[in-house]
């Protein structure tokens, strides 16, 4: 499906703007390394082209990507293989997959962010025969997490704000500076920690009432409301429920993330962030809601607690927009699946929240607290050695598991497989459309090899090594590649060691060298909660072996993926 949408986008060369227009909200761009990719090579032939992205925005995760997708035009709009195509970036990196476009006039190219978290665009700059072309990729997914301590200051009482920055996997972004605005006393500029973490301190204002707080970092901005009370007695009016009464309001309280780390050394690196939420008629949110948290019994204890939670004399008080937060801080023990339950008391008046003969109402929210692995990698390296008789290769991999704070998990049971995805023909030696194909890349069967060679689908559509009816797309009466065409095994068992690290081990026969993509999977699970990570290879050769290896002979064939040579 996605090499019919090129093409008939490619017949409609007048609607461009619907098929390669990029798009986009234009902004400043800090930081990020640039790239380039690509050649410059000029085909008279082409007269533009067109291209097509396969997400719109890229999260600031460290491990996304942008696929972009060029089809290279002449001019009755017929796509061009062989045109050079020269790629670009202003921040991030650019990764050429080819130099060409194939037989298809199709050239593929990756952008990544590099090494700046920060929220905002990437431009890449697209050249094919002197025809240029703007690519605008926002980049989302930074945070910064405001929370006054205490939230309900007295009057010129000194107070501090604590600021979090973190992306789009909640992990705390490190040395990035923060500065401070608002009317809450606050202003400067401060530099998060390790963690993503860092403070500041003030002196509430000297009049009641309602302030806020602001945070710009990593080109988000984040803010929290301040009620400065005078002791002795609130001065904030009750909460307007525009019409209503608190029983048909509509009242939330969410955490996030749901799942956290316990805080084994007694810190507060670990927590969740608790939002209650108050909506009137119309989802408009409702200003002043007193609201208090707490955790539901029994509780783990051992140091768990919820950082200003606020109380019956001084409740949180909701902001403009209907929202109040707060956070879960973990202690030193686990709990089962949804085995924390936190609870957000409300009402529109101090009397009411305090009310102990008709308790106020309150919304609920669970979590879990565990220290199961949050994340998996597979690592590889540039060696590989020879087995059995000479004729196999073996290639070894790198499984680290570690936990939400970086921590390598001991003992972490890993479960390991290889999905060979696609198989090659052609010649040994030309290059391939898509250098390193994945799962989710599809490729047309009736394309022959010329100056590229080409990728066929893996024929075992369901994977259960049977031949069924429409899964022999070469007709040669058997499936391709074979299930057995590469092993796994592991090398020191399925454990992780005091690292958190084992290593895998593939073995193919040297025939197959070059002419096999496949991908791994790796996972691992602890008190119910699964870490999973794929990486996508291209069976390798060795150098040594380049002259007379029995891969110089196609295995499957040199024509196209429906033909069985």
């Amino acid at each position: 499906m996605r090499y019919l949408k090129l093409f008939l986008c490619a017949g409609l060369a007048a609607m461009l703007a619907g098929c390669g227009g990029g798009g986009g909200n234009p902004g400043t761009t800090s930081g990020g390394t640039g790239g380039t990719g690509g050649t410059t090579n000029i085909d008279a032939s082409v007269a533009g082209f067109v291209y097509q992205l396969d997400k719109p925005a890229l999260t600031n995760s460290g491990s996304d990507a942008v696929k972009i997708t060029v089809v290279a035009l002449d001019a009755n709009n017929n796509p061009v293989g062989g045109a050079g195509v020269q790629g670009s970036v202003d921040s991030g990196i650019y990764r050429a997959m080819s130099k060409v476009t194939d037989n298809t006039g199709q050239y593929v190219s990756t952008v990544e962010i590099g090494g700046d978290k920060t929220n905002r665009t990437i431009t890449a700059s697209i050249t094919v025969n002197g025809v240029v072309k703007k690519v605008i990729i926002p980049v989302i997914g930074s945070r910064v997490v405001v929370t006054p301590a205490p939230t309900n200051p007295s009057p010129g009482q000194a107070y501090r704000v604590d600021l979090r920055v973190v992306d789009a996997r909640d992990v705390g972004i490190s040395g990035v500076p923060v500065e401070l605005g608002g009317n809450a006393g606050f202003s400067g500029t401060v530099t998060t920690d390790i963690n993503g973490n860092v403070s500041a301190s003030a002196v509430a204002p000297s009049v009641s009432g309602s302030y806020r707080v602001t945070a710009a970092s990593s080109g988000v901005t984040g803010a929290a409301d301040v009620q400065v009370v005078t002791p002795g007695g609130s001065t904030i009016p009750p909460a307007d429920l525009r019409g209503t009464t608190l029983d048909k309001i509509a009242a939330s309280l969410t955490a996030n993330p749901t799942s956290v780390a316990p805080n084994t050394d007694g810190g507060t690196t670990s927590s969740s962030r608790l939002s209650a939420k108050f909506l009137g008629p119309g989802n408009a949110g409702i200003e002043n809601m007193r609201v208090r948290f707490e955790i539901v019994p029994p509780a783990l204890g051992a140091g768990e607690y919820i950082k200003n939670p606020g109380d019956n004399t001084k409740p949180r008080l909701a902001g403009a927009g209907g929202v109040v937060d707060a956070d879960y801080i973990p202690g030193t023990r686990t709990s089962p699946t949804n085995g924390v339950v936190l609870r957000a008391y409300y009402s529109d008046t101090d009397a009411g929240l305090a009310d102990t003969v008709t308790p106020p109402p309150y919304v609920e929210a669970t979590l879990t607290v565990n220290s199961q692995p949050l994340a998996i990698s597979i690592g590889n390296h540039n060696k590989m050695t020879k087995g059995l008789g000479g004729i196999a290769y073996l290639e070894q991999f790198l499984i680290q598991v570690v936990d939400a704070s970086g921590v390598a998990v001991k003992d972490a049971v890993v479960s390991a497989s290889v999905d060979i995805t696609h198989y090659g023909k052609g010649v040994w030696g030309a290059p391939y459309p898509v250098t390193v194909p994945t799962k989710a890349d599809k490729f047309p069967v009736d394309v022959e090899p010329g100056e590229m060679n080409v990728w066929c689908d893996n024929e075992d559509i369901n994977r259960n090594g049977t031949l069924e009816v429409g899964e022999d797309t070469n007709k040669n009466g058997s499936l391709e590649p074979g299930k057995s065409e590469i092993a796994l095994s592991y090398v020191n068992g399925q454990k992780t060691d005091a690292s958190g690290q084992l290593l895998i081990q593939l073995s193919y026969p040297q025939n197959v060298g070059g002419w096999l993509a496949y991908t791994i999977k790796a996972t691992t699970s602890v008190v119910g909660s699964e870490g999973t990570k794929e990486r996508s290879f291209v069976t390798a050769v060795l150098e040594e072996d380049k002259k007379n290896g029995s891969f110089l002979t196609p295995p499957y064939g040199s024509h196209s993926c429906n033909k069985p040579n």
